[in-house]
């Protein structure tokens, strides 16, 4: 680990905007404005916590999820102040398995994904405590579409807002795009007015 602008860092880290601290969070601060239910929120692929640490100023409670060993570290470290966050290191799935994480580009820790069998654990997303949710954020590299089927009943009982990253990796694991099934749910997409194209966010009407 490293400190970067009063955050840790995996040592290897080299993404421009994480290490000049430019990364935009307008995502974030938009989806917020329309949350209504401030118990919990979930942050699945937290990354170094940079969302969390927005979530935790608002939330009763967050959960944030982060699968990469050497990142948890980092986030734990990040989120250590705030005691009402719990830190998991897991990959969040459909089912219970044993995966690893990698990536074939730039050393760009946001951008680990599962690549195959391995030590880190994977649980169905619905076994976390998410009774209350009010807010869910995915951007976990591919995966969106499987974690938000198995949190259908969840998110269909308590309605969350949803922010999901889908760009061109949707289809690498199911061939089936994350905002079709929450249009198909009955949400409503938000136009876009942040910086991260990628990023899209939905309510309830």
């Amino acid at each position: 680990m490293k400190k970067v602008r009063n955050l840790m860092m995996c040592d290897g880290e080299s993404f421009v905007p994480f290490i000049r601290g430019t990364h935009p969070l307008d995502h974030i601060t938009t989806a917020l404005k329309y949350v209504t239910n401030w118990d919990l929120a979930l942050d699945g692929g937290a990354h170094y916590g940079l969302a969390s640490l927005l979530l935790a100023e608002k939330f009763n409670k967050v959960i944030a999820v982060e699968a990469t060993p050497e990142t948890y570290e980092c986030t734990t470290e990040n989120l250590k102040p705030y005691k009402n966050v719990e830190v998991y290191n897991v990959a969040l799935g459909d089912k219970k398995d044993k995966i690893s994480m990698g990536q074939k580009r730039f050393r760009n820790s946001g951008a680990n994904y599962v690549i195959g069998k391995g030590t880190i654990e994977m649980i169905p997303a619905s076994s976390l405590p998410l009774e209350g949710i009010g807010f869910i954020k995915l951007d976990i590299e591919g995966m969106e579409n499987i974690v938000l089927q198995n949190l259908k009943d969840i998110i269909l009982k308590n309605k969350p807002v949803i922010l999901i990253e889908e760009n061109q990796l949707w289809n690498r694991y199911r061939n089936i795009k994350p905002s079709d099934l929450l249009l198909e749910w009955g949400m409503v997409e938000i136009k876009r007015t942040w910086v991260s194209w990628a990023d899209r966010l939905f309510v309830w009407q």
